[in-house]
């Protein structure tokens, strides 16, 4: 099952229950930031601050694109979280069935939660993929997740997840601006922090550098 084997990642990744901000939340972790130095609105613009620069999407999706295809082995499981009670018909916000076949395909199992933030209780309904058994892409769906923030479909904002279950890692592209990458050891992702060292964000990076130090 889907979500079970989910779970157990879950669980030999540190963050059982997958609180948020998922980098802070996991011992072995890298905090990247997606968006770069492209500004984010058009200034060629009357409307400025309204309407997407379409190189800084370009830019962010390029970045995104290069940490998913340096991963040890692509991932083999997808979950998207999504809130159905909001928004209307699907599973909220707009991500209904057309989209969701747009993007990867129909979900293969899906799961129900009940979450209780305080005083405050609603409904994730967590949909999953074995990415093994479809032939997936995954520029559409990282290009989406990019665009979530910027007028896109709202319920793709840190909703999205992709997990490889044997290097037991989990990319979490939190929206246009960062991404953070987990794992059940720091081995996983050192050629990674190598590679990528520039796009470490700079407000985490020394508690990253410690631990790839170590």
């Amino acid at each position: 099952m889907l979500p079970e084997r989910f779970d157990n990642l879950l669980i030999r990744i540190g963050n059982p229950t997958l609180e948020h901000p998922v980098f802070y939340k996991c011992p072995v972790a890298i905090r990247f930031e997606i968006g770069g130095e492209t500004p984010v609105y058009s200034d060629a613009s009357l409307l400025r601050d309204t309407v997407v620069n379409s190189q800084y999407i370009g830019a962010s999706l390029q970045r995104a694109k290069a940490i998913y295809s340096s991963l040890p082995q692509p991932p083999n499981l997808l979950r998207i979280d999504t809130h159905p009670n909001e928004d209307g018909p699907g599973y909220g916000n707009g991500l209904d069935l057309s989209v969701l076949q747009n993007l990867v395909s129909l979900p293969h199992e899906q799961r129900e939660q009940q979450i209780n933030d305080g005083d405050e209780q609603y409904m994730v309904l967590q949909l999953y993929w074995d990415l093994c058994k479809i032939d997936f892409s995954p520029e559409l769906l990282l290009r989406e997740i990019i665009k979530a923030d910027l007028g896109g479909i709202s319920s793709l904002v840190s909703s999205v997840y992709f997990a490889n279950t044997e290097e037991v890692y989990l990319y979490h592209i939190y929206d246009d601006r960062g991404a953070d990458l987990v794992a059940e050891r720091k081995e996983t992702l050192w050629p990674i922090y190598h590679n990528f060292n520039q796009w470490i964000l700079d407000c985490d990076r020394k508690e990253i550098d410690k631990l790839f130090a170590t």
